[in-house]
């Protein structure tokens, strides 16, 4: 996945956080934590869950850390400067504006901030996927395991979270 234009950008932060995270995975892990508790009676999908949902986190994970790695380029003011018609100007204008606009924009909104955030969301939320990989592995009881997907959901909604909090559109 390489985003390096602000449509792409966006779409693949919709299918990450939005169809996935947000749709699938966070309410598939909500639903274990029900299962555990014994709140809901489903005694497949413990199977389901370990096999199918928490395995695919690997690759997601990998994607959401590219995706917030090339936040700051795919998302700065500096970037309409690679379309049209503002690529069309000279060489030393287009680079004088396209890194004003880019300082302008990291002065005036907390672009650090946001994508530190996020590094430490996901950071966490990985943290929590190998507790609970390694609980499910026979290393814990049913408690620990639903501490952990209980952690692991927390951690995955403040990913959400971090993530939602990018701007959709390039702001000026």
């Amino acid at each position: 996945m390489k985003c390096n234009n602000v449509q792409t950008w966006q779409k693949v932060r919709i299918q990450l956080n939005h169809d996935w995270l947000q749709n699938q995975f966070i309410p598939a892990c909500a639903k274990m934590v029900h299962v555990l508790e014994g709140a809901v009676q489903d005694e497949a999908y413990g199977s389901k869950f370990f096999g199918q949902y928490l395995p695919v986190c690997v690759n997601r994970f990998k994607e959401i850390d590219e995706l917030i790695a090339s936040f700051e380029k795919s998302m700065s003011p500096g970037s309409l400067f690679e379309e049209n018609p503002l690529n069309c100007l000279p060489g030393n204008q287009k680079l004088f504006f396209l890194e004003l606009s880019h300082i302008l924009w990291m002065h005036k909104n907390p672009v650090q901030k946001w994508i530190s955030n996020a590094k430490k969301a996901l950071a966490y939320s990985q943290t929590c996927w190998l507790n609970t990989q390694e609980k499910n592995k026979g290393f814990g009881d049913v408690y620990d395991v639903k501490i952990c997907v209980s952690e692991f959901l927390e951690s995955c909604i403040e990913l959400s979270d971090c993530i939602s909090l990018f701007p959709s559109k390039i702001i000026v």
